[in-house]
């Protein structure tokens, strides 16, 4: 025979003295649970306030002309934070400008970011100081070096017009969006930098919801392996409860409901013959946990199926 017992698990009930961050905490049930079988996971509310901007400190360096025959190396900062892609392109182009003259517009039609200096010979390089930071700006190389846009002939209608094919002006020349000088005209030279692919503003697709005693063999991770003999690099996330998909936007709140989401229930071959505690982790992909930056209330409720022992 077959009992189920609806049990709620709360952060805030933690000893915050002991758990400061909600991230990791244990709980203590006031009733014992035996011989358990399966458990399912009802419910579960968890913000979604992982940064993707962990670290802002010496976030790249720019190197740039002040003269055909002079340049500086600068190195720029910006608050950590979970950006979007307009929200980061104002935050840098903040902190960048006044210094280095570079615009930085995002564009949201391509998913990229674009990095522009107007004036002739004010060339630049830009280092991101870890590739992961790269990536999310969408740049597969580092550094990079931009690129110049020479204005030199008069725009479409002046004299002695040549471009490389009848009647086409390249990529990003005389373009009314980029850089115009004091008359309301293309610049004639400015140089510019464009993400070469997507930039990845999400890093974190989900996070896992680790409960020791609950823990499974049946849930695996994929690595990519090491060598011949299938050695595998990093922690993983084998052998966590579950997934909780990140599907809801920045600052926002998850509320996985399991007749909404999907069906994430847990079967034991060997029932879990007594459950007095439960020692809550929540994880990146990665096997570490989370930094929920201050917003450490979560809460969910699980679903125990037991065996009812025969007198």
């Amino acid at each position: 025979m077959n009992e189920v017992k609806n049990l709620f698990v709360s952060s805030r009930n933690r000893d915050t003295a002991l758990y400061p961050s909600g991230n990791n905490y244990v709980l203590h049930l006031t009733n014992l649970i035996k011989d358990i079988h399966r458990v399912e996971l009802l419910t579960c509310s968890v913000p979604n306030t992982l940064y993707n901007i962990v670290d802002g400190s010496n976030i790249m360096d720019i190197e740039y002309d002040i003269t055909p025959a002079i340049s500086n190396t600068y190195t720029y900062n910006i608050p950590q934070g979970f950006y979007s892609g307009s929200g980061l392109a104002n935050e840098v182009r903040a902190a960048i400008y006044l210094s280095s003259g570079i615009e930085v517009i995002y564009k949201g039609n391509e998913g990229k970011f674009f990095f522009k200096r107007t004036g002739k010979s004010r060339g630049f390089t830009i280092t991101f100081k870890t590739n992961e930071i790269a990536r999310i700006f969408g740049f597969t190389t580092n550094p990079i070096t931009s690129t110049e846009i020479n204005n030199s002939l008069p725009p479409p209608g002046g004299l002695n017009v040549q471009y490389p094919s009848p009647n086409t002006i390249p990529l990003y020349e005389y373009n009314e969006n980029l850089p115009m000088d004091a008359s309301g005209t293309p610049s004639v030279s400015w140089n510019y930098l464009k993400s070469n692919v997507v930039a990845d503003l999400n890093p974190n697709d989900g996070i896992f919801l680790d409960i020791s005693e609950l823990r499974t063999p049946f849930n695996e991770d994929c690595k990519k392996s090491e060598s011949q003999f299938n050695f595998y690099s990093g922690q993983n996330i084998s052998r966590t409860f579950g997934l909780i998909p990140m599907d809801v936007s920045s600052g926002a709140i998850k509320n996985f409901k399991k007749e909404t989401d999907y069906d994430l229930t847990t079967s034991y071959p060997n029932p879990i013959s007594s459950l007095d505690r439960l020692t809550i982790q929540w994880l990146n992909k990665d096997g570490h946990r989370v930094n929920f930056n201050g917003a450490d209330d979560n809460s969910f409720i699980l679903r125990f199926h037991t065996f009812i022992r025969s007198l």
